[in-house]
């Protein structure tokens, strides 16, 4: 299975950088942040014909909070190029498990507003497809 802290370690390797990584929150909500997150609403089985052990692959769903600054056209630019190397790149591993690809839920980041600071943040959602093990635990 790949887990929130491969996906995090993985994105820290992208050319959009960030001063702050967290996974399943944001620490004080720190400037220029990213959050790691499971996205709730589309964890669906993945399942072979004849059960579990048959399967070979699985989807991790992923949803990442841009959490950057108040400058609106900065944190959209940040946002969308962080977009941009996620959809274009092709990572051959995400922690310990073969990545065959990664597809995106929505044609752009989404602008979500600012938090009660001001600072703005935008959402971008996306699946990574990768080898199952062979082992089921």
């Amino acid at each position: 299975m790949i887990y929130l802290n491969d996906v995090k370690e993985y994105l820290k390797t992208c050319s959009t950088k960030f001063d702050n990584y967290y996974i399943g929150f944001l620490d004080k909500k720190k400037d220029k942040s990213l959050g790691v997150y499971n996205l709730k609403r589309d964890n669906r089985l993945i399942m072979a014909i004849g059960g579990i052990e048959n399967s070979s692959y699985d989807v991790k769903v992923i949803s990442l909070l841009v959490h950057y600054n108040q400058a609106s056209d900065e944190t959209e630019e940040i946002a969308n190029q962080l977009f941009e190397e996620i959809m274009n790149g092709k990572p051959k591993k995400i922690g310990e498990h073969k990545v065959y690809f990664i597809g995106m839920l929505n044609n752009e980041a989404i602008d979500v507003g600012r938090d009660d600071k001001g600072i703005c943040e935008y959402v971008i959602e996306f699946e990574i497809y990768y080898k199952r093990e062979k082992e089921i635990r």
